[in-house]
């Protein structure tokens, strides 16, 4: 969720400020045309007003269009603002106060290699499962790289840097204070066509110092997220925290609150994401809440609880989700999942193991014989039974 966040901030706000900023009153022919020549896709800008004395800039109706994906844009800005600082061209220096988007929807699709993306780019081999951080699998959702492509439009590439050299300065200089994302859609997609589509709708998001270089932000970055499964109310995700990269360190506290999620509905969607993959294991409408620490890439003293309100077979479509959802009442058992440094890092199946919980091993991997099916879960509610009575 933190690199779909990232990424859905970059698409508002870099193509926002350098349409609006770097090319001045002929932004809007320019930045089309620049824009799907260099990402191989179709970019149009309804309205652009600049307004450069005060360092103000609208958007409307900003759409990417991928012309292998003909069902809807992958990318629409229904109204966007920012008030910038922005300093000579040359210095590629821009200092932003607010800004605000309404009405933005992302559709993120999965590939035939298991990768997510936005805009497509030159597929990648997955990640190594053991590698702790997955970061290969959204890397393609970071907009930076779109933006720098139509920046380097015509240009040489860059000299490698020596061993042990300075890492190069970002090719400009960006710092956002207030961004806000209100009312958006998030839609993830399969090429494949392997899991029906999952929308989080509506989402909004609150980010506080975004900048292309936080080694030297003044301020971690800080964020608050929230949205809803499929626009039910009863199903939602919450987030908020802070990512500190100064000094050359990697700080991450994220709490999160997760309320009434459909494992099995989204057990496709987790399957490629390596730090999800133990959830996999879960079957029937939970809940998860808790912290989530990371110091320099390890885990600290996180903590996460799960609460499972129902077990058995899963949604297969977005109307029984619902249903699903809408269903369960706010009980259920509640353990502790274990987090530490050894992967898989969250350790649901300990927590699936222990007492209570004991039951919902026997609804998992259900064979396609429906009878079989049944009697998996009546046994599972049976032994969820004798765990809650500590028989």
């Amino acid at each position: 969720m933190k690199t779909l966040l990232k990424a859905v901030l970059w698409i508002i706000v870099i193509l926002v400020v350098i349409v609006a900023f770097f090319l001045g009153p002929v932004a809007r022919p320019i930045a089309t045309a620049a824009g799907s020549k260099a990402l191989k896709v179709d970019l149009a800008i309804g309205r652009l007003s600049v307004y450069p004395f005060a360092g103000n800039a609208a958007v409307k109706n900003l759409t990417i269009t991928d012309p292998a994906f003909t069902v809807k844009p992958v990318v629409e800005i229904g109204k966007a603002s920012v008030d910038a600082r922005v300093k000579p061209l040359l210095g590629k220096a821009i200092e932003v106060a607010h800004v605000t988007v309404d009405d933005a929807g992302v559709v993120v699709r999965r590939n035939a290699a298991g990768q997510f993306y936005v805009i497509p780019v030159e597929p990648k081999a997955p990640p190594d499962p053991g590698t702790k951080k997955d970061t290969g699998v959204f890397e393609e959702l970071n907009p930076v790289k779109w933006i720098e492509k139509i920046l380097r439009k015509g240009q040489p590439p860059a000299e490698p840097a020596e061993p042990g050299a300075e890492p190069k300065a970002p090719p400009f200089t960006f710092i956002a204070e207030d961004v806000r994302l209100r009312g958006a859609t998030i839609e993830f997609r399969d090429d494949r066509n392997a899991f029906e589509p999952i929308r989080i709708t509506p989402v909004d998001v609150t980010v506080g110092y975004l900048s292309a270089d936080p080694g030297n932000s003044p301020e971690p970055l800080t964020f608050d997220v929230n949205g809803c499964f499929f626009g039910n109310h009863n199903s939602y995700i919450k987030a908020s925290g802070s990512v500190d990269k100064r000094n050359r360190q990697e700080n991450v506290n994220v709490h999160i609150d997760i309320k009434n999620i459909d494992f099995a509905m989204l057990s496709k969607l987790a399957s490629d994401v390596t730090l999800l993959k133990p959830f996999q294991m879960l079957s029937g409408i939970g809940s998860i809440n808790g912290d989530i620490i990371l110091n320099n890439g390890r885990f600290g003293s996180s903590t996460l609880s799960l609460t499972m309100h129902a077990i058995g077979r899963g949604a297969r479509n977005e109307a029984e989700y619902n249903a699903n959802v809408n269903r369960v009442g706010s009980g259920g058992v509640t353990v502790k999942i274990p987090v530490d440094d050894t992967f898989p890092y969250f350790h649901v199946e300990q927590a699936v193991a222990s007492g209570a919980l004991k039951g919902v091993q026997q609804i998992l991997g259900e064979g396609a014989d429906p009878a079989k099916g049944i009697q998996k879960a009546a046994e599972g509610v049976l032994e969820s039974v004798k765990g809650l009575l500590g028989k």
